[in-house]
């Protein structure tokens, strides 16, 4: 990898990701965390992050992944605002 996009999210999450595929928890939690910290709104980093973390400890892993369930949810509620102009109260 370009050493100019190393520490891009994008590259922390491919390197979790293939540190997950490898059995590798640990280096996956490290990798995930990185991408978090960089954008910690996203659903696919931290559900990512809470998988991997639930290998290592699995009630840390819990938190996360209940964050990415936020997460998501938030994002539905966004998108169904913005949808419906705001006539959907729910």
């Amino acid at each position: 990898v370009p050493a100019e996009i190393d520490d891009e999210p994008d590259i922390w999450f491919a390197k979790g990701l293939w540190a997950r595929r490898r059995g590798q928890s640990r280096v996956a939690v490290r990798c995930f965390w990185e991408a978090a910290r960089q954008v910690p709104t996203s659903y696919r980093v931290t559900y990512q992050l809470g998988l991997a973390l639930a290998e290592v400890d699995a009630d840390l892993g819990a938190v996360f992944l209940q964050r990415a369930q936020d997460l998501y949810a938030l994002r539905q509620n966004l998108s169904n605002a913005l949808n419906t102009k705001g006539k959907d109260e729910a």
